[in-house]
């Protein structure tokens, strides 16, 4: 009698440890799958990042652009007379 309670003990001990083994490796797919995502993001914000600065970079040099063709109409009109 005090064997059969004693193998109920153990396989009732068995079943919770594999539950929990089970539940232990969802936790880590899981982890795994969020730290894939934020590597993932980390890699987006960074592309990102470096398409703004050479967006930013090109406006820039437009603007400078833009900004010294201005000066050279005005120096051009300026020496025909114009203005």
């Amino acid at each position: 009698m005090k064997l059969s309670k004693l193998e109920g003990k153990v396989q009732e001990l068995q079943s919770r440890l594999d539950a929990e083994l089970d539940a232990r490796d969802r936790i880590s797919q899981s982890s795994q799958s969020v730290q894939s995502k934020i590597t993932q993001y980390e890699k987006q914000v960074w592309e990102l990042t470096e398409q703004l600065r050479v967006e930013t970079d090109a406006h820039t040099k437009d603007k400078k652009l833009h900004s010294d063709l201005q000066k050279v109409c005005l120096i051009r009109d300026l020496h025909d007379g114009i203005i």
